[in-house]
Order: structure tokens, then C-alpha cells, then sequence
């Protein structure tokens, strides 16, 4: 069975590769149509492995080759192209980021067993293997769009690193999320040159699951917010009412001594009955008194806890950042290879 899928895949890669094959044989036919000059750097194309094949796009030319070889009209159409190109990339990221927070609850609430595990694992991999392979998609697009002109610095069009891509759509909510800002990319910049109408449609889809998501967390915050109030509120009065309780009894208010004389079985441990209730009323006054003292030291508290929170915030930050440099230096010294190698 699986030398059979094994054959199956092989015939599929194949064919795949066959058709890919003729696809850039006929584009490198129209460029050169359009372009003679190009013929010079165009390359035998290995039928084996067509995918490592240069395109030989304007976009792997740099500025002066593209003038050299009057490559600047279609270097616009493929900006026009890559554009709407990237666009579509963040969609596809959007809609894997879904999938996947969507797959993983049942898999926490549902799946037991090694088995199922195992199985809901791969599944699991399949997804997160589609998210990088969306936001992959998007960086070669970008960095093509660099090479034709576009600044690195672009509103829409900005750096996306492999920390980034998570998000909050389609999974439950957790503890810490109204702290936690998403990735721009939830957000992006409707494109140029539509019309109101299609303005006002592309705000809409863009903001409305927003919009719901966030007012949903600041109505839980204030929701908390309000049941711990009333929870302080109420310990206090619990401790204060306790303390009273218990000191009646120690100081005789409820007489346990002379109820004990009544009945005849006046004792030591009767008489230790006092001591305890004192202490009972001492613990309960201290829980009172604590209590207050930590109400009325919230907010310091509160701050302490916010520098916490922002500490290690900057810590994933910095850390986020310095794995983002090292892909970002790696993917950048590849492109500028390809581009003065071509």
C-alpha cells in the first residue's frame, strides 16, 4: 500500500513538473518576443527540476538591468500583479491562522489517548505547515516588491516575521488577551484604487470581527472587574463578622464558662475554650485588616504587576527581534546572491 502512494506521488510530482516545465518554456518564449535581449541570460531549463528555474522576472533584475534592457514597463505591471499578489498571501494567512485555532479546540477538549493524539498532532502539523507556508508566500512577494522599487518602510505591505503570525480569531479566549495587541496584519490597509463603495465594504469585513472580538474583552474586564469588587467587598465583611463572632465568645458575651458550670463538667479543656476563641478572633482580624490594607494598596499593585507584564514583554520582544534579523539577514543575503548571480 505504500509503494502504491508512493507511485501515486511520484506520477503526481511528475506530472506537475511537466506542466510547469511548458509553462515557463512559453513564458520565455513571449519575453523574448517582448525583450529579445533577454535571450542572452536565459539558461538551459533541467526538465528534472524545472522549480529551480529563474524566471527571469523584472523583479530579479536590479535597477540598471531593468534600463538596460528596457524591462520598466512590465516591471510595473508585475508590481501592479505582486501587489494584489500579497494581498491575497495575508488573506491565505488570515484564513490558515483561523483553521488552526478552530482544529485546536477540540483536539484540548475532545481527543484522548496516544492514538488520537498522535493523529490530531499531525493534523495539527499539517495546519501550522500551512500558516508558514502562507507567510512565506507573502515574504517572497514582498521582497520581490522591494526589488522593483517599493520602500521597505511601505504602510500595507509591511515586514512580517515568523513570531507574528498568530491570532486571536477562532479560538477561545485566554487569560492575558486584552493585553496582547495582534499582528498588523489583522488590520491591513485597504489597497488603492477602489471605489467608495468598495472602501466601505473592505472597512467593514476588516473591522467588524474586530470590533465584536475587542468590545467582547472589555466587556469581561468590566465584568471581573466588578465580581471581584463585590468578592473583596464581601471577604472583608466575612472576616470582620468572623472576628466578632469569636471575640464575643472570648470575652464572655456568649457565656461558654458559666454554661459549663450549669452542667456540672467544668474542665480544663473548657476553660482552654477562652484562649482559642482569642486566637480564632486574632486570625480573623488579621484576614480583615489585610484585606483592607490590599485594597487600599491596588493600585500599586496593579502597577507592579503592569512592570512585570511589560518586562517580559520587552524580553520576547528583543528575542523576537533577534530572531527576526537572523531570517531577515539570511533571506536578504540569498536574494542579493540571486540577483548579482543571475
Amino acid at each position: 500500500m505504500a509503494a502504491l502512494f508512493d507511485a501515486e506521488d511520484s506520477d503526481s510530482l511528475r506530472a506537475t513538473r511537466e506542466k510547469l516545465y511548458s509553462d515557463i518554456e512559453k513564458l520565455r518564449t513571449r519575453f523574448i518576443q517582448r525583450v529579445p535581449k533577454l535571450e542572452e541570460r536565459m539558461r538551459e531549463i533541467d526538465p528534472d527540476k524545472p522549480e529551480e528555474s529563474p524566471m527571469l522576472l523584472p523583479s530579479e533584475f536590479n535597477v540598471v538591468e531593468r534600463r538596460t534592457f528596457t524591462l520598466e514597463a512590465l516591471a510595473q505591471l508585475e508590481q501592479e500583479q505582486r501587489e494584489h499578489q500579497a494581498l491575497g498571501a495575508l488573506e491565505e494567512l488570515r484564513t490558515a491562522i483561523r483553521t488552526f485555532n478552530w482544529n485546536m479546540k477540540p483536539k484540548q477538549a475532545d481527543i484522548h489517548g496516544i492514538h488520537g493524539n498522535t493523529r490530531a498532532a499531525k493534523f495539527l502539523k499539517s495546519l501550522s505547515n500551512v500558516i508558514q507556508a502562507a507567510g512565506d508566500k507573502y515574504r517572497r512577494i514582498r521582497n520581490a516588491l522591494i526589488a522593483l522599487g517599493m520602500p521597505e518602510n511601505h504602510a500595507t505591505f509591511q515586514p512580517l516575521h515568523r513570531t507574528q503570525q498568530h491570532g486571536k480569531v477562532g479560538r477561545g479566549i485566554r487569560m492575558g488577551d486584552s493585553r496582547q495587541r495582534e499582528p498588523w496584519f489583522w488590520a491591513t490597509p485597504r489597497p488603492a484604487g477602489l471605489s467608495e463603495a468598495d472602501k466601505a465594504s473592505w472597512d467593514r469585513e476588516m473591522d467588524r470581527v474586530q470590533w465584536f472580538r475587542e468590545r467582547a474583552l472589555m466587556h469581561r474586564a468590566q465584568e471581573e472587574i466588578e465580581i471581584l469588587t463585590v468578592e473583596f467587598q464581601r471577604a472583608t465583611e466575612f472576616f470582620k463578622h468572623s472576628a466578632a463572632i469569636w471575640s464575643e465568645i472570648a470575652t464572655g458575651s456568649i457565656n461558654v464558662e458559666a454554661s459549663a458550670r450549669i452542667l456540672g463538667h467544668l474542665t480544663r479543656a473548657t476553660l482552654g475554650w477562652r484562649a482559642y476563641a482569642y486566637h480564632q478572633a486574632g486570625i480573623y482580624s488579621d484576614l480583615q485588616s489585610g484585606c483592607q490594607r490590599a485594597w487600599e494598596d491596588l493600585p500599586n499593585l496593579i502597577a507592579v504587576d503592569q512592570e512585570k507584564e511589560d518586562k517580559k514583554a520587552q524580553e520576547k520582544a528583543v528575542k523576537a527581534g533577534a530572531e527576526s534579523l537572523r531570517t531577515d539577514y539570511s533571506v536578504s543575503s540569498r536574494f542579493y546572491l540571486f540577483l548579482h548571480t543571475a
